[in-house]
């Protein structure tokens, strides 16, 4: 029986993963990156990176007390997935063929060819930013708008392969974008921005009928074949 390669691997966590780096990198307040974050995701890496974890040493070394402390920093963007939309009038030819790589019962790195469609995706984020002063959330303001007005891309990896993304402000009917701003100082300390953002990536569904190691495809030829 041939195993669910389609279920190998969460295209979402490596898409949303690919995502959070390149925003992070992206929205910059005083010269610094704005970190973003998934909280409560019950992974223990946010926890150990929290407590100074370099690779240097075991995990049990490591107290995972203080979270709060990673996910509590300002100026920070808390993200929340909100929707994804299948875009049917942007579907592939389903008879591309296409490669992907993956780890068999050996621990031995396998490389397959499979009929293959990719299906066009918009991936909907809301963004909360909490910044320490009324200057900042007009500067952070700014830097969403001078970066995400027009669309960026950024890649990832899935099944071994270097896919392509990109995100932007959504588009409205209307042309106009409503930004949530909360500049008030009487309850509490932090300003916080809330915006929307659409991620647009394609999956790739293969087809494990067509199955084929590539060790027994004919990918390139030599010379003259009569």
């Amino acid at each position: 029986m041939v195993p669910d390669y389609n279920n190998y691997e969460n295209y979402f966590k490596s898409l949303i993963s690919g995502f959070l780096m390149d925003i992070t990198n992206t929205i910059q307040l005083n010269g610094k990156s704005i970190p973003h974050l998934i909280p409560h995701t019950g992974d223990d890496t946010l926890y150990l990176m929290d407590r100074g974890y370099d690779n240097s040493m075991e995990p049990c070394e490591v107290s995972n007390q203080g979270p709060r402390n990673f996910y509590q920093m300002v100026p920070r963007g808390m993200v929340k997935p909100s929707g994804i939309n299948i875009n049917n009038s942007d579907f592939t030819s389903p008879f591309t063929r296409g490669l992907f790589s993956v780890i068999d019962e050996e621990d031995k790195l396998v490389t397959y060819s499979a009929v293959f469609r990719r299906i066009p995706l918009t991936f909907t984020v809301e963004i909360t930013y909490v910044l320490p002063t009324y200057f900042d959330m007009l500067n952070t303001i700014q830097s969403v708008l001078s970066n995400c007005y027009n669309i960026r891309t950024f890649s990832f990896v899935y099944l071994g392969q270097t896919l392509s993304a990109s995100y932007k402000l959504p588009d409205n009917f209307d042309g106009q974008y409503q930004m949530d701003i909360d500049g008030s100082s009487t309850e509490a300390k932090e300003k916080i921005i809330n915006i929307s953002l659409e991620i647009e990536s394609n999956f790739p569904a293969y087809d494990l009928d067509t199955l084929t190691k590539t060790d027994k495809v004919i990918l390139y030829t030599k010379g003259n074949i009569k």
